[in-house]
């Protein structure tokens, strides 16, 4: 049993709603940052490799 559960039983209905909102929001936002971090991870490999100059910056 984890402490949502345990602590669910002590709420209102409409805050225990507000909670669970809460909760999924939270996990949400953490696997969308999870997934942008992989994305900029992987275009940062990509980035290393194409060729370029030396003095030349990269074009988005």
């Amino acid at each position: 049993m984890s402490f949502f559960d345990t602590r669910v039983g002590t709420m209102s209905p409409n805050s225990q709603l507000e909670h669970e909102k809460r909760v999924r929001r939270e996990i949400a936002n953490s696997n969308e940052r999870r997934r942008m971090q992989s994305i900029n991870t992987g275009f940062q490999s990509l980035k290393q490799l194409i060729p370029h100059s030396c003095g030349e910056k990269l074009s988005k």
